[in-house]
């Protein structure tokens, strides 16, 4: 990896940003709505609704929710479900097997609008009753408290599959120390909600942000120091983050699972929810502790880069075992941007060489490969942009 000090930050977002966000919860809108319920008693008998109405209701505006993405959803799941779609529908025709790619983002659609149905009506009857094994089942809960006797914390990888809200209130209902890292301007109408579950609240770093990022820092340290439960979602791509291939595609990914662990020396222990579309079920699975590996490497940056890509895999899986439920397939083509920042026009042809050179050099150092050599290709840039600018001023005397 290249050998040079880069400043990775915890990731922040805070109120300032609320236009560079989709906001599903808006606060203005969903908090008032929420709180009418609470005062009216109606989560009480929102429980006793049938699953099955919320997912007729759920059909009826599906597509409120990402219907301007369809064609990238449908390109996504092409490039992702394909080849298995291939497998077991190989006597279908291509116009058939399109028609199923279709069915399976509108089935996603389905589920968003769902999900937010759920936590409008279900959420709020959750901390007030604290009524949750009729609805919950889990699974490996003896791998968490395995991880949890290390006296260390722990890092709980996730992704946004299912329901995955509910997933960590009943975790932090159950008694658990759950601090969950998300973005707020997201969430901005349910914040209190998540809150009064027990869930501790920790806000994305975003680098515009910078004046809160020791107090964010301070937040985790804490957590870990009081052996409590981190939680990263690994599939959250601000794009401030590393490109790491994710689904063989580099993407903005988050390094906070596995620099946490390493820097903490806390386990990381893979979690997820499983949400049913037409009942009032929810499966948590726990899984074993996942082990860091060192990759011959005495780089710290390049152990995390490594790590992180091995959970962008495992991520893989669990994402391709649900592929409905995931909650992200809308946004997935945004992960993939990095983005120049100039413009060729009538430009000087060592300009735009030596601008190029300047974008890969900056790619290089916020991307990641397995086996690419970063210090001899940075090397190489940097000389030939060197000699480019020389000759640039040659030129200029």
């Amino acid at each position: 990896m290249i050998n040079m000090k880069q400043k990775r930050i915890i990731p922040i977002d805070y109120y300032e940003n609320l236009k560079d966000f989709r906001q599903v919860f808006s606060g203005s809108l969903i908090k008032p709505i929420l709180n009418l319920f609470i005062a009216l008693k109606l989560p009480y008998l929102f429980q006793f609704i049938p699953k099955n109405i919320f997912y007729t209701i759920s059909k009826g505006f599906s597509w409120v929710f990402y219907g301007e993405y369809k064609k990238e959803m449908m390109e996504t799941t092409r490039k992702i479900m394909g080849d298995l779609i291939d497998k077991k529908y190989k006597n279908l025709s291509p116009s058939q097997k399109e028609w199923i790619i279709s069915e399976i983002v509108y089935q996603n659609c389905i589920h968003m609008a769902e999900m937010f149905l759920d936590i409008m009506t279900l959420l709020p009857y959750f901390y007030k009753s604290k009524n949750l094994d009729p609805f919950f089942k889990i699974k490996g809960i003896e791998n968490l408290h395995k991880a949890l006797e290390k006296k260390k914390g722990v890092v709980a990888i996730s992704g946004h599959i299912g329901n995955y809200l509910f997933l960590w209130a009943y975790m932090a209902l159950k008694g658990y120390k759950i601090n969950f890292i998300l973005e707020y301007s997201s969430f901005i109408g349910i914040l209190d909600l998540l809150r009064r579950c027990g869930i501790k609240l920790i806000p994305v770093s975003r680098p515009e942000n910078e004046n809160i990022k020791d107090k964010i820092k301070g937040k985790i340290e804490k957590a870990f120091k009081n052996n409590e439960i981190v939680v990263v979602m690994q599939d959250a791509g601000l794009r401030h983050y590393s490109l790491i291939n994710f689904f063989d595609i580099p993407c903005h990914t988050p390094l906070g699972g596995a620099s946490f662990a390493i820097k903490y020396g806390a386990p990381i222990i893979p979690i997820f929810i499983k949400s049913h579309a037409k009942k009032q079920l929810h499966e948590i699975t726990i899984y074993p502790e996942f082990k860091i590996e060192n990759n011959n490497t005495d780089n710290e940056l390049d152990l995390i880069l490594y790590n992180t890509f091995r959970l962008n895999k495992l991520l893989e899986k669990e994402i391709k075992k649900n592929f409905v439920y995931w909650n992200n397939l809308a946004i997935f083509h945004i992960r993939k941007k990095f983005s120049k920042v100039f413009k060729f026009d009538s430009k000087p042809l060592l300009d735009i060489i030596i601008n190029e050179i300047t974008f890969f050099k900056n790619y290089l150092q916020f991307s990641y490969e397995i086996d690419r050599d970063d210090d001899s290709i940075y090397k190489i840039l940097d000389n030939t942009q060197k000699a480019l600018e020389n000759l640039k001023k040659n030129q200029n005397l």
